[in-house]
């Protein structure tokens, strides 16, 4: 789970609350459990499953995702020297 997150215990011990650690962790079981009913609402067609080309806004809805774009988006990075 750590290794999912980039973080190591030191860094969790010394910056996270208690209140937000069992968030994440109670986040983080939620999230795996999507996963699994997604990946098992996927294969559940058995022998007879086709293959199917679906679009990136299925596939993450699917999975629970609501990506959004950032204001960020479309910004033109400095280049060295600028």
């Amino acid at each position: 789970m750590l290794s999912e997150w980039g973080l190591d215990p030191v860094y969790i011990n010394g910056n996270w609350t208690t209140e937000l650690f069992a968030l994440m962790i109670r986040k983080f079981g939620e999230r795996k459990e999507m996963m699994a009913e997604a990946m098992n609402s996927a294969s559940s067609g058995g022998a007879n499953n086709q293959d199917e080309i679906i679009s990136d806004k299925a596939l993450f809805s699917m999975l629970g995702v609501t990506p959004n774009r950032t204001k960020y988006a479309g910004a033109r990075l400095k280049q060295k020297g600028e």
